[in-house]
């Protein structure tokens, strides 16, 4: 089992250039980079990064799809 965050997860997003990265973001402020593979017929996720989100959670976040490793995170306050 992968804790990813300490709250509920808003948003998941795989990257349009790489199809073993995945960015996820919660309630708990956080943005989080996951390397995602597989092992003995079984999905894994490494953590790569992870991102404080200013004060509030982050509600979405969005791989841009023509420049790679880029992407935006956006909260409601």
């Amino acid at each position: 089992v992968t804790h990813a965050h300490a709250g509920p997860i808003t948003d998941i997003q795989y990257s349009p250039f790489h199809q073993n990265l995945l960015a996820s973001s919660g309630f708990d402020s956080q943005i989080q980079l996951w390397n995602v593979g597989e092992e003995n017929s079984k999905l894994t996720l490494n953590s790569s990064a992870s991102f404080q989100f200013y004060e509030n959670k982050c509600d979405a976040i969005q791989w841009n799809p023509n420049v790679d490793n880029v992407f935006a995170s956006a909260a409601q306050s």
